[in-house]
């Protein structure tokens, strides 16, 4: 019989994982609880522009990256039009390095990207369907989800932030002192959340960059984009300005409102730029992300030892950052482990 691969989690670690399956003798179903794929890596739709107000882009330099990013989008494929800037405490800014590596993005912003891959994969997709418990059995796993429906697999990706996999491996009885361990890892890690603001304003700015981002921890500001440098995102002769707030700064004020999040971000927008005029958008979007970056993953030696228990695992966590390239390659190198395991 064919065998089985269940992959929990849609976001850009879980869909790469599904597309790392595609050529191999296996059935896969990816799981995803909310409606739609793409995890951190969000786009919305407003007033004519398409906006990254999560991940802002994906890119990377490894040759297989490239190799699957241009497959699995293909012609949908683009990138962002200039380069990526510092500034410091003061609002000094700087130009970056000169050799920095392609960004991308799709019309549909970056979730065109997970969206392709799950596309591709040929997987079974199932949005809207939380898996909620989990059994280990002689062959596989035993997966509960939503609707008391009941999936038995042969091998297990689990592609979820670190503390959500901790909890569903919590009471799946399996693995011994190794399961104990790695639970207790996951569990550890911490995340530090972000305020995203989208500012948008009914004239063009003209500066030599795409994106500031903060070299360290004393500005309001940590990333700051111009989401108009990506191709037909915004009309012509309008500004979107993404502004994520510094990590310290919302950890600081866990109970700020949403004007007040609109306020400092579009203050100390305005003042970086040294623009007043970003002092009142026309209009704004914002999100609170409470586990939107990893400070640090786990032993490496934990993730190597789960293909063992069938079991395969991916996120930016088992990376230890957060970059959305970390986490695609995460995803991959599960679809390598869990292929090895069970064909």
């Amino acid at each position: 019989m064919t065998a089985t691969v269940g992959i929990v989690g849609g976001g850009i670690a879980g869909t790469a994982a599904a597309y790392g399956l595609r050529d191999a003798p296996v059935d896969v179903t990816l799981f995803e609880a909310v409606d739609d794929v793409g995890g951190r890596m969000v786009t919305r739709q407003r007033g004519g522009c398409t906006y990254d107000y999560g991940a802002n882009f994906l890119k990377g330099a490894d040759e297989r990256f490239r190799t699957v990013l241009g497959e699995a989008v293909g012609g949908d494929l683009q990138t962002v039009d200039g380069d990526v800037w510092v500034f410091d405490a003061d609002g000094t800014i700087e130009s970056g390095r000169d050799d920095q590596a392609p960004k991308y993005t799709t019309p549909d912003g970056v979730r065109g990207i997970a969206t392709a891959f799950a596309r591709e994969s040929g997987a079974e997709l199932l949005t809207g369907t939380r898996v909620g418990h989990l059994d280990r059995t002689g062959d596989g796993w035993r997966l509960s989800t939503t609707g008391d429906r009941e999936e038995r697999i042969n091998g297990l990706v689990l592609a979820l932030p670190a503390g959500e996999t901790a909890s569903l491996l919590a009471d799946a009885d399996w693995g011994g002192e190794y399961c104990s361990d790695l639970m207790t890892a996951a569990g550890r890690v911490p995340y530090r959340p972000v305020d995203s603001v989208v500012c948008h304003y009914p004239f063009r700015l003209d500066r030599p960059y795409y994106a500031l981002v903060s070299r360290d921890d004393d500005h309001e500001i940590g990333w700051c984009s111009r989401e108009e440098c990506k191709p037909g995102h915004v009309p012509d002769g309008e500004s979107l300005l993404v502004v994520q707030l510094n990590p310290r700064w919302t950890e600081s004020r866990p109970e700020a409102d949403d004007r007040e999040i609109e306020r400092v971000a579009c203050t100390a927008a305005a003042d970086l730029l040294d623009d007043d005029r970003l002092r009142e958008p026309d209009w704004v979007d914002q999100e609170r992300w409470t586990a939107a970056v990893p400070d640090h993953g786990i032993n490496p030696a934990l993730i190597e030892r789960a293909p063992r228990y069938d079991l395969a695992i991916a996120g930016d966590w088992v990376a230890g950052t957060g970059r959305t390239y970390a986490a695609l390659q995460t995803g991959l190198d599960a679809a390598d482990r869990i292929r090895e395991r069970i064909i």
